[in-house]
């Protein structure tokens, strides 16, 4: 016997009920989705401190303590294309850095990192805000458009395009900036991963010292401590690096090593006397010889083994402040 039809009112009928209870089925799904996401953001938010700084947002609200925005991951995601790989602007031993564009139009670097260090001093890169609503925090900072001094240093022409003036300024600016950190941060700080590419220079190329996922903060009255040894091989103080003990002048070493372009070949020069034969053409002609002597002579006391045969930072910054001045005067007074 043939079977019978199954009429055309049921199979529209059950074709129809499929399809409303695939709809809910899915519907229900991306609810219980976003709801999981949310309970997941919320759980990061919290762990990660978020309400504090909510509590601190308001209590800095009417003082004059810089208030750090909270982004949502959303935000992020959006600023960045959903990090996509067009927007990094760099990698590191601690994170990875992305170009981001908030609603506002501001460009801004967001940074997916394994710490969160935040010291607002001059000539440090500014912690414009974060998320919280990851398992690893995102850290929002301000966007500097002329790159590292690492990629001005090696990208064939060296510094010839800054004067021998912007040469002492950017190595005084960041000397600056670690004098602060040392001794007027609570608590003191150490960077101990200076080195050209983790100082950055502006629009109007001021230098600014950024990245301190290798920095330790310890207390004044513990300037002297045995830590576990962190930073870049190459840029760490050798006496650090041997004994793990940090201190004032650890940083002394890295930033000569960082400023070794600012003053070509200091130590093959200051030992033979070979200045003007190989300094490049415009140092010749924009400085006095005597500073560009105090100058090497300054990076090779820097260079020195033993800490306590180095200069502090306090010491940098007095003797480029010397250079600085001088040459200033020189070149204003230029007919």
């Amino acid at each position: 016997m043939p079977s019978a039809a199954i009429p055309l009112q049921i199979v529209i009928g059950l074709s129809a009920f499929g399809a409303i209870g695939g709809a809910i089925g899915y519907w229900t799904y991306t609810k219980l989705d976003r709801r999981k996401k949310a309970r997941i953001k919320k759980k990061y938010f919290t762990k990660n401190g978020g309400h504090l700084l909510k509590q601190l947002q308001i209590s800095s609200s009417e003082s004059r303590v810089m208030i750090i925005k909270v982004y949502t991951a959303e935000e992020m995601e959006k600023a960045t294309k959903n990090f996509s790989r067009s927007r990094v602007l760099g990698k590191g031993g601690q994170g990875t850095v992305y170009k981001g564009v908030l609603h506002d139009g501001t460009v801004v670097a967001i940074k997916k990192s394994n710490a969160v260090v935040v010291d607002q001093v001059v000539n440090i890169v500014k912690l414009l805000g974060c998320c919280l609503e990851y398992e690893v925090p995102l850290l929002v900072y301000e966007y500097l458009a002329n790159d590292t001094l690492a990629q001005h240093l090696h990208d064939g022409t060296g510094l010839l395009n800054f004067s021998w003036e912007d040469r002492i300024r950017i190595a005084r600016e960041v000397a600056g900036a670690l004098a602060c950190l040392h001794n007027y941060a609570s608590p003191a700080t150490f960077h101990r991963d200076i080195k050209p590419s983790n100082i950055l220079l502006d629009q109007n190329y001021k230098a600014v010292v950024s990245d301190f996922g290798h920095s330790k903060s310890v207390p004044l009255s513990k300037i002297h401590i045995t830590t576990q040894v962190d930073g870049t091989f190459g840029y760490l103080d050798p006496e650090y690096f041997h004994t793990g003990k940090l201190t004032s002048k650890s940083n002394s070493i890295s930033s000569s090593d960082a400023g070794e372009g600012l003053v070509p070949r200091f130590k093959y020069l200051v030992k033979h006397n070979l200045l003007v034969e190989i300094l490049d053409k415009q140092v010749v002609q924009e400085a006095m010889m005597d500073d560009v002597v105090l100058g090497a002579k300054l990076a090779k006391r820097c260079m020195k083994m033993k800490s306590n045969r180095r200069p502090s930072m306090e010491e940098v910054v007095a003797d480029l402040d010397i250079v600085s001045v001088v040459q200033h005067e020189l070149t204003t007074n230029k007919f």
